[in-house]
């Protein structure tokens, strides 16, 4: 209940501080003057609020001054139980309530939610730590401004508490001694509390009591003037108002209520139920119930108390005039979410739009016409018809709920299987692979005497950004000592559906054949190739370990692993996020967080004009003051797994040689990463860092699209960070002794058609070859030197080829019984630019091209010349 409380009435102001701040920091560039700019917007948006709560005070003190003889006559001649019924028959009398004495701590009310939510915010903020402002030399510690005898005094509480003092001292003027007493005690309060606060959320509070002093002195300059025109102008309401008796009260809480729904329940949790099982892991369960209670909390402090408490404490006028923009508010976000941005493209678990978020012209036009019509016939409505929009507004709100009651079941159904899956894992610790002193245990098995053999498979890795990866970190040619790498290697298809069959199987496996077969399913024809070189390898007595394979039974994040059974000395391993939590720990509890804060921003953002939802999008950042700290799960899990390799391998003497076929998909989910060594920080701050040079290499530039800059650059980092991750593992092996007996490929399905390389768009734009060129590295037995690069026309069907030749004897398909070779190559390969990469769409026998081209390329991917446009 406290959380909940907590977010009702906190949480939707430490949004605003947070917003206030993140656009301040971007625009000026330091955090000083940032913090004293939120402290001007939040104290001006406040400013309505204490200037109605002092009125509204001051309106009570004068009510108390006038029953004040009475009152003391009572009091001094009554007591007990006949004082309370004297005092109690008085104030019925004269028409009040002792409740209404609260009225005289709104001011210090309003303080306590403000004051929290700096707090809560400012002190943990990253960005203050190690930033200097003036004298200050870490706006993230005390100040310590003052040294008296070794010890170090904090300046900036003191200065905080004498301009609070004085603003007291202002206020305060010609009230009674007992109006006095609370806010000094205050005052005396925040010294204690904040004394050893970091500086920069002293520095803000500071900047409060100064602007609240300056705002003491003009209202004690002022107040009484522009009191005498506000009472002119409260009886020209009441006049006013006696001709238009309907209340705005019914429509602004309905109002209110119907936006909260749309932003903080409908949205959410449309989102979830759009396939509940993507948004929940087993191994770091969350109940997605949860985030969709913390986000419709915020949304109903935002829009029903906060707001509510500008309405509450309006006249007459302003209370019109907020029921009025909350009224057009709803009209706009029931027709933005229901009729505009149906279909805004692939999100992820991050809340990244994978294709941006952007609209085209016309579209931008209709909507804003839409809006303004019916903006137009709610004003029309408001002012001649006002009673009616009760009955409107409710049905709306009702309607809302109930169609939100399918996507709750469906979310709740995925909530009992998934998480009764986690149950059994506690902290997040799989058994299955965790000790019982949550030690991990060894999967992958290599030998230091018999050769190994590893296939290292990276999703959508892009073999075009090898050489800037390369001239950037020059210590990857040691780290991938003996490394060649294949810039001429193509992929059969920009999708995993065409390119991973062949990596896995061979030339058998590439569209063209798989299409030949059309009497064998292709879910049927793909989980052979998953399993031709286990079967190769067993027979020869390797101990063969796979983690996730791609697709296995035509199936994306596939944990059925007895696709593998009955092969002899095979593990299979479905392990995403197995080791989210043993790696992550805290940083993963503020990743959830961040998600929660950024699952209202989405929210927001469906129920706004199409114009503004790219500005609410922020790149995917939804304006966090930490860029990209919301990663998807893909991403942790599979950051996890190339960074515990080392943990994750063991050897043995003597023991049969080992293979390790590895799936991941850290190379498939950008993320922004901590330079110069791309690791993926709790917070990131790239200030001076990001240097754009490393996108040119020998006159050629990685065109990094201004439009979703972050998502292309994300790319490149994760790239970088995969073989940077591999490469520590790499230096791991060579002090145990067995990387020269050890045969590693670094392999993808497909690259990314980003168009980045303006040499590799053919065809007038219909052809970008960057999608169809996949990374290919190969080690071979005791290689050694600097990364060679070989121009030789290779494909990702070589793989299973590279990885048998000289150890298996017999290469034969065991599911055909042809020969695998690399000779398949020799001729024209068959390549797609089909979209249709979903398994559902892919499930009969052969392959649906229909939505894209289809080319033959032979030798060299990069000549023009080379293609041919067959369909």
């Amino acid at each position: 209940m406290l959380q909940i409380a907590y977010d009702i009435v906190v949480a939707p102001v430490a949004l605003v501080i947070e917003l206030a701040f993140s656009a301040l920091f971007r625009a000026l560039g330091a955090a000083g003057p940032a913090l004293i700019g939120v402290s001007l917007v939040v104290n001006t948006l406040a400013l309505p609020l204490y200037r109605m709560a002092d009125a509204s005070q001051e309106r009570e003190r004068a009510r108390q001054q006038e029953m004040s003889r009475w009152v003391d006559h009572i009091k001094r001649h009554f007591k007990g139980d006949e004082q309370y019924m004297m005092l109690s028959a008085y104030y019925r009398q004269q028409g009040y309530r002792p409740l209404q004495a609260l009225r005289g701590s709104i001011s210090l009310l309003l303080q306590i939610p403000i004051f929290m939510a700096a707090y809560g915010y400012l002190s943990a903020c990253p960005l203050l730590q190690g930033r200097a402002f003036g004298p200050i030399a870490d706006l993230g510690a005390p100040d310590g401004l003052l040294q008296l005898g070794g010890a170090a005094v904090n300046l900036l509480p003191v200065l905080m508490t004498a301009l609070n003092l004085a603003s007291t001292a202002v206020y305060t003027r010609g009230l009674p001694a007992k109006d006095r007493v609370q806010p000094y005690a205050l005052a005396l309060a925040f010294l204690v509390l904040l004394y050893n606060s970091p500086s920069g959320l002293v520095l803000y509070w500071t900047c409060n009591q100064l602007y609240s002093l300056a705002k003491n002195v003009a209202m004690k300059l002022v107040g009484p003037a522009l009191e005498r025109r506000r009472a002119a102008a409260g009886a020209h309401l009441r006049a006013e108002n006696a001709a238009t008796p309907v209340s705005p009260v019914p429509v602004f809480v309905l109002s209110a209520l119907v936006v909260a729904v749309i932003a903080g329940v409908r949205a959410p949790l449309a989102l979830y139920a759009s396939s509940p099982a993507e948004w929940m892991n087993p191994n770091d369960f969350v109940n997605p119930i949860s985030n969709v209670v913390h986000v419709a909390c915020i949304a109903v402090g935002f829009f029903v108390l906060w707001i509510g408490i500008y309405f509450y404490l309006s006249g007459d006028k302003g209370r019109r005039a907020i029921a009025l923009a909350m009224l057009v508010l709803a009209g706009v976000a029931l027709i933005d979410y229901f009729f505009f941005g149906q279909d805004l493209g692939i999100i992820n678990t991050a809340l990244v739009f994978e294709d941006g978020l952007s609209f085209e012209t016309q579209e931008l036009l209709v909507n804003a016409v839409s809006l303004a019509a019916v903006a137009a016939v709610l004003t029309l409505l408001f002012f001649f018809t006002r009673q009616a929009l009760t009955p409107i507004l409710a049905i709306a709100l009702i309607a809302l709920i109930g169609a939100a009651v399918p996507d709750f079941r469906a979310v709740a159904t995925a909530v009992d299987e998934i998480g009764s899956e986690a149950v059994s894992q506690e902290d997040g610790y799989d058994p299955a692979y965790f000790d019982e002193t949550g030690k991990i245990i060894p999967k992958v098995h290599l030998s230091r005497s018999e050769n190994n053999v590893l296939v290292l498979f990276l999703d959508r890795a892009i073999g075009a950004y090898v050489p800037y990866l390369v001239h950037e970190k020059p210590e990857l040619n040691d780290m991938l000592d003996g490394f060649v790498f294949y810039p001429n290697t193509l992929s059969f298809g920009r999708f995993t559906v065409f390119g991973a069959s062949a990596l896995y199987g061979g030339y058998e496996y590439s569209v063209e054949a798989m299409d030949a077969r059309n009497d064998v399913s292709l879910a049927d024809k793909h989980d052979e190739a998953l399993r031709v070189m286990p079967l190769l390898f067993s027979q020869e007595g390797y101990r063969v370990t796979l983690f996730n394979p791609p697709l296995v039974s035509h199936h994306f994040s596939n944990k059925d692993m007895s696709l593998f059974n009955g092969i002899d000395n095979t593990e299979a391993y479905y392990v995403s996020n197995v080791y989210s939590r043993y790696f992550y720990q805290s940083e993963l509890d503020d990743q959830k967080s961040n998600f929660s804060r950024n699952l209202g921003f989405y929210g927001f953002l469906k129920m706004a004009p199409l114009a503004c939802q790219p500005l609410i999008y922020d790149s995917g950042q939804y304006w966090s003051t930490i860029q990209k700290h919301s990663r998807t799960w893909d991403f942790v899990g599979d950051y996890a797994v190339l960074s515990l390799l080392s943990d994750i391998t063991d050897f043995s003497e003597g023991a049969p040689g080992g293979v390790f076929i590895l799936g991941n998909v850290l190379t498939h989910n950008p993320d922004i990463l901590q330079l110069p060594d791309y690791v993926a920080a709790g917070y990131i701050d790239n200030t001076g860092l990001d240097d754009e040079s490393r996108y040119t290499l020998d006159g050629r530039t990685i065109l990094m699209h201004e439009d979703n800059k972050d998502y292309y650059v994300g790319h490149y980092h994760v790239n970088m960070a995969a073989l940077l991750r591999l490469g520590e593992w790499f230096d791991y092996l060579r002090d145990e002794g067995v990387y020269d007996n050890t045969r590693i490929i670094i392999v993808s399905d497909h690259g990314a058609q980003f168009k980045q390389f303006e040499d590799m768009v053919f065809f007038g734009g219909e052809l970008d070859v960057e999608g169809l060129n996949p990374l290919l590295m190969v080690k071979d037995f005791d290689a050694h030197g600097p990364i060679v690069t070989d121009t030789a026309f290779m494909t990702n069907a070589d793989t299973p080829a590279l990885a048998l030749e000289g150890i298996v004897d017999n290469t034969i398909n065991p599911f055909t019984g042809n020969k695998i070779d690399m000779s398949g190559k020799e001729m024209p390969q068959l390549v797609t630019t089909s979209g249709e990469w979903d398994t559902d769409t892919q499930s009969g026998t052969t392959f649906d091209l229909t939505d894209g081209h289809v080319f033959t390329v032979h030798d060299n991917i990069f000549d023009e010349g080379n293609w041919t446009l067959v369909q």
